[in-house]
């Protein structure tokens, strides 16, 4: 079993901001990554700047009319806006610092935007409007470049495909979850490539018996994975560049590819007594500072732990092979 947790521990935090003759509140929900803004006017100044990196989705109130531009900037992970229905107009780059996948617009007529106020993948992102105004954002300048406008309760569909010949992997926009379920091994290519930068958890089901090569890699705002026991192998970069910052490996696992966790961010991790392999650059760059290698283990590749954070390590007398440079530039 696997479990990742991303976000901090920041307190839930509320605070008054002033700017351009208005008074505007902010409150941040860590456990959501919800920060919600209310007011009156234009918010013309950065809101919450030490919170703005964790925020995942924003809630503009009631009585905000415009959004100029640098407001929002340090959000490189917002994933959701929901937009009042008093907002006017929103000026360009205001959103461009993280790639969007739904917005909410609790206006009937479109607010006026610009060709980059928001960053989204437009045959993606999903446009959530009002009740009969489908037709008025479809015709609007830059919001008719979207694909999926949706209005009232209308719900997107799931992203389906195979990934192994037994199996397959289903994503709803909205619940952000990846899910890959069936049995055997997934195939070593990433069908999903997409939805990388959407994508907040993942949930492979019992019965996989491998993680294939790219399945999560570069998935920077996994919350949460989940693998099962039944996992023997994980392929080459399949959590590379994740973050990762906490992970408890399947104890049946026996084998872990090349650069599979190259980049992340745990600092310790607990390899099970099956594990025999450990691939080139598999732990390369990473926070690593702690790990204890298990007897079972076999064979370490080429720069396997190179410019990580390691200070110390014993190697087991099962080890056969040490590749060229296992322990370049650590600290």
């Amino acid at each position: 079993m696997v479990t990742v947790l991303i976000w901090g521990g920041s307190p839930t935090f509320a605070e008054i901001v002033s700017g351009n003759d208005d008074t505007f509140t902010w409150s941040f929900d860590d456990s959501t990554g919800t920060l919600s803004v209310n007011g009156n006017g234009v918010l013309n100044q950065v809101i919450a700047a030490n919170y703005q990196e964790s925020t995942i989705r924003l809630q503009i109130g009631e009585g905000i009319t415009s959004i100029k531009e640098g407001t929002f900037s340090g959000c490189s992970n917002l994933l959701e806006i929901t937009l009042p229905s008093t907002m006017e107009s929103i000026d360009n780059n205001v959103f461009s610092s993280s790639y969007i996948g739904i917005i909410r617009s609790q206006r009937e007529y479109p607010p006026t935007i610009q060709s980059n106020t928001f960053r989204t993948d437009k045959t993606f992102c999903i446009i959530a409007v009002p009740e009969y105004s489908k037709k008025l954002y479809a015709k609007a300048d830059y919001w008719k470049d979207y694909e999926n406008i949706l209005q009232g309760e209308e719900k997107p569909d799931a992203i389906t495909g195979n990934c192994g010949e037994n199996v397959s992997y289903s994503f709803l926009p909205g619940e952000w979850v990846l899910n890959v379920t069936g049995t055997g091994d997934m195939d070593d290519t990433n069908p999903w490539n997409k939805l990388t930068g959407y994508v907040m958890e993942v949930s492979f089901s019992e019965g996989i018996t491998r993680i294939g090569s790219y399945a999560c890699q570069n998935m920077y705002r996994i919350k949460k994975v989940i693998v099962p026991n039944t996992v023997t192998s994980i392929g080459s970069y399949a959590f590379a560049n994740t973050r990762l910052s906490e992970i408890t490996l399947s104890n049946v696992l026996h084998e872990i590819g090349s650069y599979a966790f190259s980049g992340c961010s745990f600092k310790e991790i607990s390899l099970p007594e099956s594990l025999e392999s450990i691939g080139d650059y598999a732990f390369s760059s990473s926070q690593l500072q702690s790990i204890l290698l298990p007897e079972s283990l076999e064979n370490i590749g080429n720069y396997a732990f190179s410019s990580s954070q390691l200070q110390s390590i014993l190697l087991p007398e099962s080890c056969k092979s040490l590749g060229e440079h296992t322990f370049y530039y650590c600290r």
